[in-house]
């Protein structure tokens, strides 16, 4: 494709971005079907990690400069209300399996919770906030600043066996 060609697709594939993401905000907000959520998530993922990607090997010039990392929550666990019937060991019991020896992403962490928590009426928000106390608490380990869910990664804790 030539560059006008690119720019133009690069254009409406930018403003197809936006309105998917305020799609993903309202069915978020508005709906209780995961499914319907996770399609669009898809197609999120797939426009921005897929389709943008091969137009910009083509032409590099169109790339849009690296994201500002933005502060997803400023949440913190001491001020979270847990409904009654859920508590701290619900969460943790959550997401504990979520985790994994290796380093991920916050925001990827919190996605794949959303399916469990979302429907009980917790928002990501909270999730973020006991993430952020489990690794405050040196339950998890935490890289760069957790409140930055696009631009922060967790992982389970890893234990030193001792050679002596």
């Amino acid at each position: 494709m030539n560059r006008n060609e690119a720019v133009a697709i690069v254009r409406q594939l930018e403003e197809a971005s936006l309105s998917l993401n305020d799609a993903i905000r309202i069915a978020i907000e508005h709906t209780q079907e995961p499914q319907l959520r996770r399609q669009i998530a898809e197609l999120i993922v797939a426009l921005n990690f897929h389709i943008l990607p091969q137009i910009y090997e083509q032409h590099a010039d169109l790339r849009p400069p690296p994201e500002k990392p933005r502060i997803g929550s400023r949440l913190s666990w001491d001020k979270v209300r847990l409904p009654p019937e859920i508590s701290e060991k619900d969460i943790d019991d959550t997401l504990f399996p979520l985790l994994q020896r290796r380093w991920q992403k916050v925001a990827k962490v919190l996605g794949r919770a959303s399916d469990h928590f979302e429907p009980l009426g917790i928002r990501l928000e909270v999730v973020a906030a006991r993430l952020r106390y489990l690794a405050d608490n040196d339950r998890i380990e935490g890289a760069g600043d957790l409140r930055k869910w696009r631009h922060s990664e967790v992982r389970l804790k890893i234990t030193r066996r001792s050679t002596g």
